[in-house]
């Protein structure tokens, strides 16, 4: 789980926070970073285990959450991907 937050936290550093207020205001969609959490493997994290995701929403609603970075993919992140 660690190594699954120190990615979460690198490409929110990296790649989301940056991005954050264009992303808020329109300016353009949020490919890059659904583009960076595929690649850090972060993509679909939130499903099940048994289908290669790590249950995160699950954990997240028995755990706080421990970093802006997670939080903001489950809260944010996600719901835009499926707005695609």
């Amino acid at each position: 789980m660690a190594d699954l937050i120190e990615r979460a936290q690198s490409v929110a550093d990296q790649v989301l926070f940056p991005a954050a207020q264009d992303v808020d205001r329109g300016l353009h969609r949020p490919d890059d970073g659904l583009r960076a959490l595929a690649d850090a493997g972060l993509f679909g994290i939130a499903g099940p285990e048994p289908s290669g995701g790590a249950d995160l929403v699950n954990v997240a609603l028995r755990l706080p959450v421990q970093t802006d970075a997670l939080e903001a993919y489950l809260t944010e992140v996600v719901p835009a991907a499926r707005a695609l």
